[in-house]
């Protein structure tokens, strides 16, 4: 829903306008930050980028004040992993699902967890991670009333995000979440289309957030289960991901992109809306454009590199026959058990309920096509 047919946003906005607004320093977030495990000149270095995003002149007063109490959250809860214990274990299996936003990875992920039984992320677990001082059974119950309520938030504040992508607080959900807590999030780069935050994320040591995120996630499941985990963004991380978990197989989804690239326009303009206010459509869709581009060369190049097997799957594939993609994917990944899909149910489930047109944003066929061509001509056997 655009921001000026929200009477209660325009409401609330004129509101926070009356309050004085204390100006921040860069290195205020630094008290959110785990100092002791970082260092005073890394944490001060993240949080002059979190204050840069933060004092972008585009925020409505809302918008910061929403954005900015995410984001302190998320570090004040990040802040618990210093309190994980570190049972891992070494023979664990991993799939990471990867593919552009919009193009099925959802689904994909889902196919894996519930055709082989693997384990993954719920987004209760994403919300907050779990603090070992506390008993099991109580520090998930926390978790879930934490879960709850930023659930009911979402649906509050951004009504069509449902529409396009449906949660719940059971559903499974995307790994960026966890790089919330730690502040080295680059799916924040195409919230907020902020370069400079790009950069940080270019220089950062990334293998050692995805060690991070390796030891907490082997600490919670401390059986031997394989994990399924999917999150967009792992185009931009092949290096990482072969750096950091052995056993792994990468499953990288291919979508004709100007119809993934529509639909991610939609999402990206409705969270926009609700940080900035009015946006310039066009904008958004010449940047994202650009990220898409980015991801796929940075994919395309790096997966040459790497030793870890990345398997190419065909959206229309996933949609028209998931079963025998199962049954194709079992033997590839060496799955141990597989289950039927029921393909209905399944389409119907990630089913895009919100209408969307990519010429709004300034595109067409013809100029996705062309700034693209290297994608569309290396992978045309997998859109068709």
């Amino acid at each position: 829903m655009p921001y000026k047919d929200r009477l209660d946003f325009r409401i609330l906005n004129s509101l926070l306008s009356v309050v004085p607004r204390k100006e921040k320093k860069p290195d205020y977030y630094v008290r959110y930050l785990p100092v002791d495990k970082i260092g005073q000149k890394e944490s001060l270095r993240l949080s002059k980028e979190i204050h840069r995003i933060l004092s972008d002149s585009r925020y409505t007063n809302l918008g910061r004040l929403v954005h900015s109490t995410m984001i302190i959250r998320s570090l004040k809860e990040g802040r618990k992993l210093s309190t994980t214990e570190n049972n891992l274990n070494t023979n664990r299996r991993y799939v990471f699902v990867a593919g552009l936003p919009r193009s099925g990875t959802t689904n994909l992920h889902n196919t894996i967890i519930n055709g082989f039984k693997y384990r993954g992320l719920k987004f209760w677990e994403l919300v907050s991670p779990e603090d070992t001082r506390v008993p099991r059974f109580l520090d998930e119950k926390i978790r879930k009333i934490k879960s709850f309520g930023a659930y009911m938030l979402y649906l509050y504040l951004t009504p069509d995000m449902q529409k396009m992508h449906a949660i719940s607080t059971s559903s499974y959900e995307e790994c960026w979440n966890f790089f919330r807590w730690t502040g080295y999030c680059f799916n924040y780069y195409s919230q907020t289309q902020i370069e400079d935050y790009r950069s940080f994320i270019d220089s950062s040591d990334m293998v050692e957030q995805f060690m991070i995120y390796k030891n907490y996630i082997d600490s919670v499941n401390l059986s031997a289960d394989p994990y399924g985990l999917k999150c967009p963004e792992h185009l931009m991380f092949f290096n990482e991901l072969d750096s950091c978990f052995p056993n792994s197989h990468i499953l990288w989804i291919h979508r004709d992109p100007v119809y993934s690239l529509g639909s991610f326009c939609k999402m990206m303009d409705t969270v926009c809306s609700l940080y900035y206010g009015e946006v310039d459509k066009k904008e958004i869709g010449v940047f994202l454009l650009q990220y898409y581009k980015l991801m796929l060369k940075t994919a395309i190049n790096d997966r040459k590199d790497i030793q870890t097997k990345v398997i190419d799957i065909s959206f229309n594939q996933l949609i028209s026959d998931p079963n025998t993609l199962i049954d194709e994917l079992f033997i590839k990944i060496n799955a141990n058990t597989k289950a039927r899909i029921d393909k209905k149910k399944s389409k119907k489930n990630f089913k895009n309920k919100l209408k969307y047109s990519i010429d709004s944003y300034g595109l067409d066929r013809d100029r996705v096509e062309q700034e693209l061509d290297f994608y569309y001509t290396s992978y045309k056997d997998f859109l068709i």
